[in-house]
């Protein structure tokens, strides 16, 4: 049963420096309201003032906050939850996908070759064919042929990131351009695939992509501005109000920058700083600290390191405590283990949050042991770490979490049997390990805290699509039933826990954001149905009608069905 809230007002007005006669600036009233704490309290009204939650409860309860000059917005019983936090993230990358030559979503062979050719009719005027998007599963062994985009684009260079972006496409005059020759070697962390004769085939992975997009014309200012722009923007749509950029490099740090100088609304950020390649050659510790005191702004921060520990199962570069199924290979783990504990232990140290990619068992393990060693360096504990993606975690590491404070970074949209599930990575791990991919309920089980993120433009943005599978396990059109292991499913509160205060936990802002308790930020998104009125699979099927930040509208529907809104 939810538990009265009235209380939790009147504790913040005898608190507060606030005289307790000023009215609410704004009162939403007659809606569901979720406040998303740990007790799952329920209210029907909320009032805001100067950007913070000041009460929260009944319709008649809240009533005593409208004055003459309050603005009231009549819910006619949608749904008020905590605004949603993407703790994983990559606004610049899909908006620069969007400008390019999109591929996401495409599941058929001659729809893919019909875009990829319309791409380079649009952008006759750009040197390159650049773009991204495409799904692995569309090509045998995840590995699409030169010889196929020579003929889509035969005039010029193209290179075409696939969607989970650790493999890419790349055509015989953009491999020619780079060198790249059956006499390349692999570079360290990366692999040419080859054809039968040796040549190289067309497809790169990982650290490889780099041979040939370094060739590549580099991304304009205009053009970054506008990725920035329009990334936060659809964030702002789906309800997100504060973004974890996952890997900003240089260039996508000076055009956060910009946008913060600019004054556009929009979600907090907090940036994962891109780990420059020769890091190991050149301390990038002094570069970071320039970086986080440049971005030290009030809805910007960059006081996160990004690693990529290892690569993706689809494609065998997971790093993988045993072989892959018919090989002896392991996958690639892209640190030594103390080398990777001694850099994670210095950035603690000099007060950085790390946020680490990791996929396989063996990836994941290593990220904790790493994570054992920061703690060491910052016995106060004022810097936090989280592993995304966690796609096969060792049953000895899960509780491992809890005990050192590190949040699972869930991508829950990725825990169905799609192709990728059963056409690429069941095959590569066998039928008895795969029992344990994404094991949500694992990681909730065995965490303090968990966090929760899209990676988009990898998958969908949508907070709502990734809440249903993770609590159904199955995609939203698939026939009813259990969804794939369906015994690592989460609740609706613990997923709306991930997107929420997860998130606010990462921020360092669980003081202050991630519920509408009294006295916290009034972080909120207004939807058009109360989702625990809904069957599961019918999750995804809500929509963002209004998203505000810190008391600011960032988004909101228009025409919008709440009267009062504008």
């Amino acid at each position: 049963m939810p538990r009265p809230v009235a209380f939790l007002a009147l504790l913040w007005l005898a608190c507060s420096t606030h005289p307790s006669q000023a009215p609410a600036e704004l009162v939403l009233r007659h809606g569901a309201v979720y406040v998303g704490d740990a007790a799952g309290t329920r209210a029907e009204s909320i009032a805001i003032r100067a950007g913070v939650v000041v009460a929260v409860g009944a319709d008649a309860e809240v009533a005593s906050w409208i004055g003459e000059r309050t603005r009231v917005v009549e819910l006619g019983g949608r749904s008020v939850l905590p605004g949603f936090h993407d703790a994983h993230v990559h606004p610049v990358a899909a908006g620069l996908e969007a400008q390019r030559c999109q591929l996401a979503g495409i599941l058929a062979r001659d729809e893919l070759e019909a875009r990829i050719g319309a791409c380079a009719l649009a952008q006759s005027e750009r040197a390159w064919v650049e773009g991204g998007g495409w799904e692995l599963p569309l090509f045998p062994d995840a590995n699409p042929r030169r010889e196929l985009l020579d003929a889509l684009v035969p005039d010029r260079p193209a290179l075409l990131r696939s969607a989970d972006g650790h493999s890419a496409w790349a055509n015989s005059r953009a491999l020619r351009l780079a060198g790249v020759t059956r006499a390349t070697p692999d570079p360290a962390n990366g692999r040419i695939e080859r054809d039968p004769h040796g040549e190289p085939s067309g497809t790169l992975r990982e650290a490889a992509i780099a041979l040939v997009a370094g060739k590549a014309p580099p991304a304009s200012a205009a053009e970054l501005d506008a990725a920035v722009r329009r990334g936060l923007a659809q964030l702002a749509q789906l309800g997100v109000v504060c973004a974890h950029e996952a890997n900003a490099t240089p260039e996508f740090l000076e055009a956060y920058l910009a946008w913060s100088r600019s004054g556009a609304s929009g979600p907090r950020l907090k940036l994962a700083l891109a780990l420059p390649d020769d890091w190991a050659s050149r301390d990038p510790l002094p570069g970071f600290e320039q970086a986080r005191a440049r971005a030290a702004r009030a809805r910007l921060r960059a006081d996160s390191v990004k690693l990529f520990l290892d690569g993706v199962i689809e494609a065998r570069t997971a790093a993988l405590l045993e072989p892959y199924q018919g090989s002896d290979a392991r996958g690639t783990a892209n640190f030594e283990p103390d080398a990777l504990g001694a850099l994670v232990a210095r950035l603690a140290a000099a007060g950085f949050d790390v946020h680490m990619h990791a996929i396989g068992d063996r990836a994941v393990r290593m990220g904790l042991d790493a994570s054992e060693r920061a703690r060491a360096a910052d016995p106060a504990g004022r810097t936090r770490r989280t592993l995304a993606h966690l796609e096969l975690v060792a049953q000895s590491d899960l509780p491992r979490f809890a005990a050192l404070e590190v949040a699972p970074n869930l991508q829950a949209l990725w825990a169905q049997a799609d192709p990728y599930i059963t056409e690429l990575t069941i095959p590569v791990l066998g039928d008895e390990r795969s029992l344990g991919l994404y094991p949500i309920a694992s990681l909730f089980a065995g965490a303090a805290q968990v966090a929760a993120g899209s990676d988009w433009p990898v998958s969908s943005a949508d907070p709502l699509a990734a809440i249903e599978v993770g609590i159904t396990r199955r995609a939203h059109d698939a026939p009813a039933g259990p969804g794939w292991l369906p015994e690592q499913h989460a609740t609706l509160e613990q997923m709306l826990s991930a997107y929420t205060r997860g998130g606010a936990w990462l921020d360092h802002a669980e003081a202050s954001h991630g519920t509408l308790e009294p006295g916290r930020a009034a972080d909120l998104v207004v939807l058009d149905r109360d989702l625990f009125a809904l069957a599961a699979h019918e999750i995804s099927d809500a929509r963002v009608l209004w998203t505000i930040a810190d008391g600011e509208t960032i988004w909101l529907a228009a025409p919008s069905p709440l009267a009062g809104a504008r």
